[in-house]
């Protein structure tokens, strides 16, 4: 099946590296595809893509001075 610029992209919206990726799934690829009545290939689980970088959230310390 032919997908909109024969790609698939991204909706991975949570990963550090989502702004500036070609594969991005954004409002102008959106309105792109619908401009030409294609569908869009999506990854279906972006989290587990080699590219995909998430925030490391630092140990949460209690006043006790516990890790959580």
């Amino acid at each position: 099946m032919i997908s909109y610029k024969d790609m698939t992209f991204c909706r991975g919206e949570g990963c550090l590296n989502f702004g500036g990726c070609f594969r991005a799934l954004t409002p102008k690829i959106i309105d792109g595809a619908k401009k030409f009545g294609l569908p869009i290939s999506q990854f279906s689980d972006p989290t587990q893509l080699d590219c995909y970088l998430v925030v490391k959230s630092e140990p949460k310390q209690s006043s006790d001075g516990i890790q959580s």
